[in-house]
């Protein structure tokens, strides 16, 4: 299980990241759990203190 955490106020670019994760997810066979902030304070108040950034870009 991998703890994938997005974070973006912007709802729809949080569902596009979310579908291509879920979509890769099962490709790979792999299992993801999402957590979804709409602000990046939050990783210091929940003590998040590290995190890897992950940018899908899709073609269009």
């Amino acid at each position: 299980m991998f703890n994938i955490a997005i974070c973006d106020d912007e709802e729809t670019l949080i569902g596009e990241l979310k579908e291509n994760l879920i979509k890769y997810a099962a490709e790979t066979n792999k299992e993801f759990c999402f957590f979804i902030y709409h602000d990046g304070s939050v990783y210091f108040k929940e003590g998040i203190w590290f995190c890897q950034s992950l940018f899908c870009h899709q073609k269009r």
